[in-house]
């Protein structure tokens, strides 16, 4: 009988940490609205679309303008993955390449570097195949908010 009382006690955490971590609500691009809504949670949002036909989302947060681009979707839908882009355009303050580098060897979250008119950029990609919690979705767009901001002092942007 002890046995079986120390085999439950061993048992209950890895049971009660299952619980814990399933979720009903999921986010996995079937239904890019969902997207949309979550991300105007963070600030203000549009959906439309790309040239391509695919969803997009353009929102604005920190002052500044970003995307949410959907990839590896069907007819606008099922889409297999995000990703959150934001560029910026400076006329008298341009960044180098090493100063791209230093984000990309500093910071764990956001790609950075310079597109092909030299103006900084930065992207966040998420994988949604197989889905994520809601929760795990809304605190991405929160790790988005922050890139962007740290990014914005990276590069001493003023809005």
């Amino acid at each position: 009988m002890k046995f079986l009382a120390a085999l439950f006690a061993l048992l209950l955490p890895i049971s009660s940490a299952s619980a814990q971590s399933s979720c009903t609500n999921i986010v996995d691009g079937s239904d890019p609205s969902k997207i949309f809504q979550l991300a105007r949670g963070h600030g203000s949002a549009e959906i439309g679309t790309d040239n391509r036909g695919d969803p997009k989302v353009d929102g604005r947060m920190h002052g500044v303008k970003y995307q949410i681009y959907f990839y590896g979707c069907k007819n606008g839908e099922q889409c297999s993955s995000i990703q959150f882009r934001a560029g910026f355009t400076q006329k008298d303050n341009r960044q180098s390449i090493q100063r791209m580098n230093e984000w990309n060897l500093t910071k764990r979250f956001g790609k950075a570097y310079l597109d092909k008119d030299g103006d900084a950029t930065i992207e966040l990609n998420v994988n949604l195949r197989g889905g994520v919690c809601n929760a795990n979705f809304d605190e991405t767009v929160g790790w988005w908010s922050t890139v962007l901001r740290e990014f914005l002092t990276h590069i001493d942007f003023k809005t």
